[in-house]
């Protein structure tokens, strides 16, 4: 695989995420503020990027994007820093097969003391909603604090992965709604998920999105609604 963008958000000072170069790649652009101006900035003592206030939703893509390297299947990953500061209710994650505002995937997760629904895929098609997973991940605070997760994108059997890569908790979803290869990239609040909103503090540390190399795998197939499944090499366990 090879990493297409890759961003450890590293400045000298603190800077609004579309002024600033990934580390591979070339760009971010903002999306979508709502209400404006709600930025994201990298925060230079932390190496990460959070919301400077709170409001609505929040969009940022990377370039070069899925449809500019004519990929179709795809991983888009990010680590937290901080998952639970500054209040609850507010996911945050990453979208992707983004071609507007009003068309894109989600994979974001909450702070666990909000919602037994802490990781969640959804579409929006149209600017329409549609929840198409939620899991519980985990129950305590700071729980998704330092943890990496995964959003797989394939072209058939199992389309949507969402992955808590350090337990293995995954949603999946087979929904062929959106098929364009797109863009990817972070989003906040209502930019990722459902009527929520931005609430400033939670900061992710990396991010990079990568394609499907010659001898990698698609995604491992799972039975439909299979979301109570722990990925242990070589095995499936259902629990």
């Amino acid at each position: 695989m090879t990493r297409i963008v890759d961003d450890t958000f590293t400045e000298g000072s603190d800077t609004e995420l579309s002024a600033h170069t990934p580390d591979t790649g070339t760009s971010w652009t903002k999306r979508e503020g709502l209400p404006g101006p709600l930025d994201l900035d990298i925060v230079a003592a932390d190496d990460a990027v959070s919301p400077d206030a709170g409001g609505d939703g929040v969009a940022y893509t990377c370039s070069p994007t899925p449809s500019d390297e004519g990929v179709d299947e795809y991983n888009v990953n990010f680590t937290t820093l901080n998952a639970d500061a500054g209040g609850v209710f507010t996911n945050f994650g990453v979208v992707a097969r983004w071609t507007t505002v009003d068309n894109w995937y989600g994979a974001s997760i909450d702070p666990p003391a909000s919602s037994s629904a802490n990781m969640r895929v959804i579409k929006r098609v149209a600017d329409v909603d549609t929840s198409l997973g939620t899991r519980d991940e985990c129950g305590t605070v700071n729980c998704h604090d330092d943890e990496e997760f995964e959003f797989r994108l394939r072209t058939s059997t199992n389309r949507l992965e969402f992955e808590k890569l350090s337990t293995g908790g995954t949603i999946n979803s087979d929904d062929s709604a959106l098929t364009d290869q797109g863009e990817t990239g972070i989003a906040y609040g209502d930019s990722v998920s459902i009527d929520i909103t931005v609430t400033n503090g939670k900061s992710i540390t990396s991010f990079f999105w990568d394609d499907l190399g010659a001898g990698d795998a698609a995604a491992t197939p799972f039975p439909a609604h299979d979301f109570g499944l722990v990925r242990v090499p070589g095995k499936v366990l259902a629990y």
